[in-house]
């Protein structure tokens, strides 16, 4: 985040020393070449779009690269030819691809009143791009008078994510950093539309970064890597190994026993086959993906990438939802576990499970489909249980089970729908026990309105695991609601989570996490409370004091090591040490794409009379986000004496997108 307003410093009259032009090819308010007019609500929807599989042009990852014990997709092929063709027909192997492994449409433009963005897929340099332009907010347009334009991202596609069964996101790239564009194509209309979470007036436009976490559930694996921020994908598509473990003991194994000893099996085999895991250990490989919630909380020893087939998930990641409501999740595209926990035909089972219907390596014809649903029904069901009569089944549904108790429902992904995994009979009860997850699925913290989806602990080791990611979940929370809605009337709850985790953090000194937690919580209450200077100064330095605990731990993640920067670059600012917050800042703009610690580092620069170099931050602000309004600002600053007219311009460009939020 930016400094607050009674932290931060406006550069001073000494800008007049500046000298040097600039030009600002992103942020110049245009006016747009003869033609229709952009703010019509006019969608050119391309022709059909390829979604069938073609051939890959990536080559296999070198081994070297490939984190400790895998081996990669292509090598398992080798032996199991039949399971990895099969495979290659299903979805997960289509998690992501290269760009040039897809045929995609370019020449169109997709206007988004919501938001007043025109978005254009074109081609330059045999490349496919995505350009995001700002359009006026409408009470700010005047048919008589041209209309100004702001260009806020223009990057090519390197990577499209989606098997293109309901849709296809795509992945830009811009100075090492992977961003998700604001349009996804989705296979029913056939149509360019808003991806997930933008189709509203408030989005994140092109400055979303997609990190390691994000790329979990999408790729085959990672480079090996301490930069979350900057990961390197190996194997593309989700593979083998992510559902049986890594392969080299087992590879090496087999390539060394002759045809006539292939019986000889290996001890220890790391190779797991999920049938013949524990239901909780199954669940945990498809829960890797296909559970989620509104925040996760890592281990305070691992993280998700540690997690290998046969472990049990919660000793990898808790998974949080937040909701004043019972659980329910028939919104939810990735909700199925939550909905089959629900289920009587699951609460009644020991071995319902995930691959009790789906056979991750292979796809059945959509002819195929609905016999074989009825099949695995009538593997725990007769037919003659039905209360409904066998003519009705056959004249309202064609006899399939599904029809009726696991109908289909709406999901948060426009234009796809999804199975709902909460078997029962909803015609004739829609609100059948949408409560009734017992213990073992869904266990309440201390806020009723936090919910952790775990099974429940039983010994103190695993209870204390418990309190410690409950702790953070709740925190992160409401770290989270206070960063975007600035809710100070729940201060009382922030001192509440200051002092419990203050407790467990005294008995827990090389938990980097609640150390971290604990100065960003110290420092929100700087930005919220007003407090008498002795009080100020106390916060401050206990804020200051956690970053410094956890910045101790030589294990700590790169993740919380940029949180604890932040703080302190924050402090030292705020203490008039600016040199020191300088660096901090410098770490941070190295270390994650952030316009406000690009602009608090000019800040600081600025303090300096370091005026070339607090232009080149300001710069690199506008380039992260260019609808980030202060670095305009700040350079309209600079340049004022030394370029009035580009001074004005800046103050145009801020004013602009000032007016567009507050329209």
């Amino acid at each position: 985040m930016q400094l607050p307003n009674k932290f931060a410093l406006w550069l001073g009259v000494a800008v007049v020393l500046m000298v040097g032009a600039f030009w600002l090819r992103q942020a110049v308010i245009s006016t747009p070449p003869p033609g229709p007019s952009a703010q019509e609500n006019t969608i050119e929807t391309p022709s059909r779009l390829t979604t069938e599989r073609r051939q890959s042009t990536e080559r296999p990852p070198a081994p070297e690269l490939l984190p400790q014990g895998f081996v990669g997709s292509e090598t398992c092929g080798t032996c199991h030819r039949d399971r990895f063709e099969s495979y290659q027909e299903t979805d997960h192997s289509r998690s992501l691809r290269r760009v040039d492994d897809v045929d995609l449409n370019t020449d169109v433009k997709v206007a988004h009143d919501l938001s007043n963005r025109l978005f254009e897929v074109y081609q330059k340099n045999s490349q496919t791009w995505h350009k995001q332009t700002l359009l006026p907010a409408p009470t700010d347009r005047d048919p008589k008078k041209p209309e100004r334009r702001l260009e806020a991202g223009d990057y090519p596609i390197e990577f499209v994510m989606g098997s293109g069964h309901f849709a296809q996101a795509f992945l830009l790239r811009d100075q090492g950093f992977l961003l998700q564009s604001p349009l996804a194509f989705y296979t029913a209309p056939q149509a360019y539309e808003m991806s997930p979470g933008y189709d509203v007036p408030h989005h994140l436009g092109m400055t979303r970064v997609i990190d390691d976490d994000c790329l979990f559930c999408h790729v085959g694996s990672l480079k090996k890597s301490s930069d979350p921020f900057r990961p390197v994908i190996n194997e593309l598509s989700i593979g083998c190994e992510r559902c049986h473990g890594p392969g080299s003991t087992h590879v090496a194994h087999y390539q060394t026993q002759k045809s006539s000893d292939a019986s000889v099996h290996l001890a220890d085999d790391p190779i797991k086959n999920p049938t013949n895991l524990s239901r909780n250990a199954q669940e945990s490989i498809c829960a890797q993906c296909h559970l989620q919630g509104d925040e996760v909380v890592d281990a305070s020893d691992r993280t998700i990438w540690d997690y290998r087939p046969g472990d049990d998930l919660a000793d990898y990641r808790r998974i949080y939802e937040f909701s004043s409501q019972e659980p329910n999740s028939e919104e939810v595209f990735v909700g199925h576990f939550g909905q089959l926990w629900q289920s009587k035909c699951y609460l009644g089972s020991d071995a319902l499970t995930c691959i009790t219907c789906h056979d991750p390596h292979h796809t059945p014809k959509p002819t195929e489909l609905d016999a074989l649903r009825k099949q695995q029904c009538l593997q725990c069901h007769t037919d003659d249980a039905c209360s409904v009569p066998h003519e009705v089944r056959i004249r309202d549904e064609q006899d399939r089970c599904v029809a009726c108790h696991m109908p289909a429902i709406t999901s948060e992904v426009v234009h796809s729908a999804t199975t709902n995994h909460r078997i029962g009979i909803h015609r004739q009860d829609a609100t059948q026990d949408a409560s009734t997850a017992t213990g073992e699925q869904r266990e309440h913290v201390d806020d009723p309105s936090v919910r952790r989806i775990a099974p429940p602990e039983s010994d103190g080791e695993e209870r204390d695991s418990t309190t410690r990611s409950d702790l953070l979940a709740n925190s992160l929370r409401l770290l989270n609601d206070l960063t975007s809605q600035g809710k100070s009337e729940r201060m009382a709850e922030l001192d509440s989570l200051l002092a419990s985790l203050s407790r467990y953090a005294a008995e827990h000194v090389d938990d980097s996490s609640i150390h971290v937690v604990l100065a960003q919580l110290a420092y929100q209450k700087l930005l919220f409370v007003d407090m008498t200077q002795d009080e100020t100064a106390t916060t401050w330095e206990l804020a200051r004091s956690y970053a410094t605990k956890a910045l101790a731990n030589a294990s700590i993640s790169r993740r919380d090591q940029l949180r604890a920067w932040e703080v302190l670059a924050a402090w030292n600012f705020d203490s008039g040490n600016i040199a020191n917050a300088k660096t901090y800042y410098q770490r941070l703009t190295t270390g994650r794409r952030s316009a406000s610690d690009f602009y608090n580092l000019g800040l600081c620069l600025g303090k300096q009379q370091d005026f070339l170099g607090a232009e080149m931050a300001f710069r690199q602000a506008v380039h992260v986000n260019n609808e980030y309004p202060l670095p305009y600002r700040s350079l309209s600053i600079l340049y004022r004496q030394t370029n009035p007219e580009l001074s004005r311009m800046m103050v145009d460009i801020a004013e602009f997108l000032t007016h567009r939020v507050n329209h």
